[in-house]
């Protein structure tokens, strides 16, 4: 077993994974942009959030669907790749994929994984969505917290014996449903209004409490540098950095630019 990453060596890995991923991208004529602190990292500091190592990408529903079909058609292998996601991985637990390098494993604390988590980034799927459809978040909501009772067994005790004891016998009857077919049925109700033709749009499956962002906002694709590299981003991505972290070019209190990743990457 090889050694274990700086810092450093991580971020210029995870940017080296992310330029093979554009590639693949590229070849199958798929649209994907910068997400979230990524995004954020780019536009404030032309790289990295330096107290953070976060990769986030944006992919329209259909095109990360080609993907997924790509991936499987090749027994989920491409080169060193792999996509972890629900739909190739009985064991994955998540709800939003990413973009794997087999040749590294993964280690975080408290945690034990058995769907050969190595170097990887986050993507996320954008859905169409509305704003009034609340039997849609409603479903989303529900669909979540039947996986976070599946999966979640070390969460604070509430107070109340009554709610306990009612959440023990929910955890235990649950216990027999896969989290895989919890999270499949969120991508299929996630994906009831396409992404094309709809006014506002989401990474909803991931968090349905987000707020919704205007499709208009990815009508076009702009280029910006991360780290050197060219990068495509979202036409409006001041309007999203702007109601997603509000006044967003201001650096945050010194005690709060921490890492949210505590976890050790080591190559094979």
């Amino acid at each position: 077993m090889g050694k274990e990453l700086s810092r450093e060596e991580f971020k210029s890995e995870v940017v080296r994974l992310y330029l093979d991923f554009a590639n693949i991208c590229k070849d199958l004529n798929l649209t994907h942009w910068l997400a979230f602190g990524t995004l954020l990292g780019a536009v404030r500091h032309n790289g990295f959030i330096p107290w953070d190592d976060d990769f986030d990408v944006f992919i329209p529903r259909k095109d990360y669907e080609k993907l997924l079909n790509y991936f499987e058609k090749n027994n989920n292998l491409i080169g060193n790749y792999s996509l972890l996601d629900p739909h190739l991985s009985r064991n994955y637990p998540y709800c939003f994929p990413r973009f794997n390098d087999n040749r590294f494993i993964q280690y975080e604390p408290g945690r034990k994984h058995n769907y050969g988590l190595g170097l990887n980034f986050d993507i996320y799927p954008l859905d169409g969505a509305h704003e009034n459809d609340t039997k849609q978040i409603k479903r989303l909501l529900f669909c979540k917290r039947l996986l976070d009772l599946r999966t979640n067994f070390k969460k604070p005790r509430s107070i109340n014996p009554i709610k306990n004891f009612f959440k023990s016998i929910a955890r235990f009857v649950i216990k027999i449903v896969p989290p895989k077919c919890i999270i499949l049925k969120m991508h299929k109700i996630a994906k009831k209004y396409d992404f094309d033709t709809a006014e506002q749009c989401g990474d909803i499956v991931w968090d349905p409490h987000l707020k919704l962002m205007e499709k208009r906002w990815f009508d076009k694709t702009i280029i910006l540098k991360f780290e050197n590299v060219e990068c495509p981003a979202p036409v409006g991505y001041d309007d999203f950095l702007k109601s997603t972290y509000g006044d967003y070019m201001k650096l945050p209190p010194i005690e709060k630019r921490v890492g949210y990743h505590i976890s050790s990457i080591v190559k094979k």
